[in-house]
C-alpha cells in the first residue's frame, strides 16, 4: 500500500556536523573552502529541500578582515551558488581574534530526484584590499560547523 505524503510533511532529513579545522586560502575573492557538506536524493520532483547551517569559526590578522560563506549545490556535476554571505565579523581595521557563529538557511525547489550535494564553503573577506596575513577558518578549537537537510512533501 502506498501512501501520500501531506503537504509540508518531513519526507527525510539528514545532519552532518564537520569538527576538522579547515583554513580558508589567503587573498581569495570568494568563499571556495569546504566548511560542510551533505548529500540527499529527493523523492519526488516537487519537493522543497530546507537547508539548515550552522558555521563556527574564527578570524584574525590582515587589514580589516572579515569571512564570507556561501551555499551552494551540485547535482549531476553541475554547481549551482545559491546564497552568498560577506562581511561576516567585520570590525574595521581591528585585525584582532575573533570568535564567529552564523547560523542560516535557505529553501531550495531543485525539481530533480537526482542526488544534490550541498556545500557550505568560507573564505576570507576584506573590507577594503587584501593586505596582511588573514587567519580564517572554521570548527577550530573545538568547534563544528552543521548542515541539515530535509526533504519536504509538496
Amino acid at each position: 500500500e502506498t501512501v501520500a505524503a501531506v503537504s509540508g510533511t518531513i519526507l527525510q532529513s539528514i545532519f552532518v556536523q564537520n569538527a576538522t579545522d579547515v583554513t580558508f586560502p589567503q587573498n581569495a575573492s570568494t568563499p571556495s573552502t569546504t566548511i560542510v557538506s551533505a548529500a540527499i536524493t529527493p523523492t519526488a520532483t516537487n519537493s522543497k529541500i530546507v537547508i539548515y547551517w550552522s558555521y563556527r569559526g574564527e578570524m584574525n590578522g590582515g587589514s580589516y578582515p572579515a569571512v564570507s560563506l556561501a551555499l551552494s549545490r551540485t547535482i549531476s556535476g553541475s554547481a549551482t551558488g545559491l546564497q552568498y554571505m560577506y562581511y561576516l565579523g567585520y570590525q574595521g581595521n581591528d585585525s584582532g581574534h575573533r570568535m564567529l557563529h552564523h547560523p542560516g538557511f535557505y529553501q531550495d525547489t531543485p525539481n530533480t530526484t537526482s542526488e544534490i550535494t550541498y556545500y557550505l564553503y568560507g573564505g576570507n573577506n576584506t573590507g577594503s584590499s587584501f593586505s596582511g596575513t588573514y587567519g580564517g577558518h572554521a570548527n577550530g578549537n573545538n568547534n563544528k560547523s552543521e548542515i541539515l537537510i530535509m526533504e519536504i512533501g509538496v
